[in-house]
């Protein structure tokens, strides 16, 4: 309930007396909620980074949330005059949590240079049930030492929510997994309710595998090039690529597809009626139900030889990117790749996803921009 800035000096202090008691030089960290918030304060700015060596993150909120559109209400009323009062008036109850508001200074200054500390091997578990950290993506971290396990790409019918992750068994068994890598045991998903929801955020496509059994995703295989990233292609149908993985998600986009691989997945748009109405009748039904973008975060893959995580700077001249444009948080880049159009999304200076989208459906930077804006 205390600002950040006092909690960490007692969780520094308690890391003190581990080490000391146990001889050794590192700890291995599990936060949940605030928990996977809070130590990242003692990990950038009171010494922690070399103290730790594995963090587990159950319901992380690296970026903040915007529960209850509190966060949104901060930016709107800031003008107003009316955010500050609010913010004191709650930090009379509870003195952290204007802090882990998306967009608040301190989620800017632990953020600054990228959330993940070098050097620590992370692994988050969000959930897309989540409804203390909103958006759930906000506790997905990309860079090189992380590992992300977003819980239903693990379980299509595990429905544990914030609160829940802290007693389910799948979260458990990953936790494990990611403390000791060495033994690490297949996630089982037996026990879970044998259908997914079918209302909410998330909604689990094609026949349902039996959940008495173990899961895992489908190892990358292919490479990133021309028309094709990895198992998927341009041009090919929504049924066709679902066949080619054991377990898909739309996570609640009618025009696009997430499909499971080992590590961090792939995802793939297709074209929706918005997208389409400035298209001759022969150019829709060329790409009606069809991939049109292709996208991952997986750094197995490769964009001419530029893997996620990467500095956008660095790259930014031998690929000959334009200026971009900004859609939210990201910004987007587009460049000629032969028969495809190379896509980067980028983040505060980090390519976020790699991949590849339509030529024909993105002429033009007004064309690009529908194009990313169309895909819902």
């Amino acid at each position: 309930m205390i600002p950040i800035e006092q909690s960490a000096p007692e969780l520094a202090s308690f890391v003190d007396r581990v080490l000391a008691a146990t001889h050794t030089r590192k700890v291995d960290l599990v936060g949940h909620s605030e928990g996977t918030f809070m130590p990242e304060y003692w990990l950038k700015y009171l010494g922690g980074a070399s103290k730790v060596n594995r963090y587990v993150a159950m319901t992380p909120l690296y970026a903040g949330t915007n529960v209850g559109g509190l966060a949104q209400f901060r930016a709107s009323a800031a003008p107003l005059g009316l955010a500050q009062p609010t913010v004191d008036l709650g930090a009379q109850f509870c003195g952290s949590c204007s802090e882990f508001l998306a967009g608040s200074p301190t989620v800017q200054k632990l953020n600054q240079g990228g959330a993940a500390v070098p050097g620590i091997q992370y692994t988050t578990i969000p959930t897309t049930h989540d409804e203390l950290v909103v958006p759930y993506t906000s506790g997905i971290l990309h860079a090189p030492n992380v590992t992300n396990h977003v819980l239903q790409d693990v379980c299509p019918n595990d429905v544990s929510e914030h609160l829940a992750e802290a007693v389910d068994p799948v979260v458990a068994q990953l936790i494990f997994n990611a403390l000791d890598p060495a033994h690490a045991h297949p996630v089982s998903c037996a026990g879970l309710p044998p259908f997914a929801p079918t209302s909410g955020t998330v909604q689990t496509l094609g026949p349902l595998r039996p959940t008495s059994g173990s899961f895992s995703c489908t190892r990358p295989t292919g490479r990133l090039a021309g028309r094709r990233l990895g198992p998927v292609r341009l041009g090919m149908t929504r049924a066709h690529a679902r066949r080619l993985f054991r377990r898909s998600s739309t996570h609640g986009r009618h025009y696009m597809d997430f499909f499971c691989l080992a590590s961090i997945g792939i995802r793939v748009g297709y074209p929706s009626p918005a997208l389409l109405r400035p298209f001759s009748r022969a150019e829709r039904r060329r790409v009606r139900g069809r991939i049109v973008l292709a996208l991952t975060s997986n750094r197995y893959y490769a964009l001419r030889g530029v893997h996620p995580g990467t500095r956008l700077a660095t790259v930014a001249r031998r690929l000959r990117l334009g200026s971009g444009f900004q859609l939210g948080r990201n910004r987007w880049y587009l460049a000629p790749n032969g028969p495809s159009r190379a896509v980067l999304k980028v983040r505060h200076g980090t390519i976020q996803e790699v991949g590849i989208a339509d030529t024909a459906l993105t002429r033009g930077p007004g064309a690009q921009r529908r194009f990313f804006q169309n895909l819902p």
